[in-house]
């Protein structure tokens, strides 16, 4: 006994995830390209490719919390200046003796699990070598610097 094929109606082909009929899925394609909606976790893959191809800038959708995290980076010295245009961030990544200042990038919060932390019990990212970037009541600061104002908040990622 032969059996009939089975239709599947939500199953894309390729040509329809690039053609813009992906409407189901949650992404949209523009003439723009594809909207970002984790805007933080996507800057920080982007600034970690960027180290990875030996880039001396990138450019990162703007976002004024994006602005605040690469601030951080900036003033801890793991990449050498952002500046702010009308639609993007232009980082400048910093290559201290020719060699990247950043090692490695990790998300900690992500949409389906958010991390929080009193600034008594945050952690140490290499026995203090690197930073966590929170955001706090007090802004988007490193966990020096919450330490220092006695703050804590939401771990958004770490960096060494």
């Amino acid at each position: 006994m032969r059996k009939t094929p089975r239709v599947y109606p939500n199953v894309w082909s390729v040509s329809d995830l690039f053609s813009g009929a992906c409407k189901q899925t949650g992404t949209s394609r523009s003439k723009e390209g594809i909207k970002v909606r984790k805007t933080i976790s996507d800057a920080v893959i982007r600034v970690k490719n960027g180290y990875l191809a030996n880039l001396s800038q990138i450019s990162i959708p703007h976002s004024k919390k994006v602005l605040a995290v690469m601030e951080v980076l900036v003033k801890h010295k793991y990449l050498k200046s952002v500046k702010a245009d009308k639609d993007s961030l232009v980082v400048e990544l910093n290559y201290p003796d020719k060699k990247p200042a950043i090692i490695d990038l990790r998300n900690i919060s992500v949409p389906g699990k958010k991390v929080y932390t009193p600034y008594k019990m945050m952690p140490k990212v290499w026995g203090g070598l690197g930073i966590n970037v929170l955001t706090t009541n007090k802004g988007v600061l490193s966990d020096k610097e919450a330490r220092k104002l006695k703050v804590g908040g939401e771990i958004l990622l770490q960096v060494w």
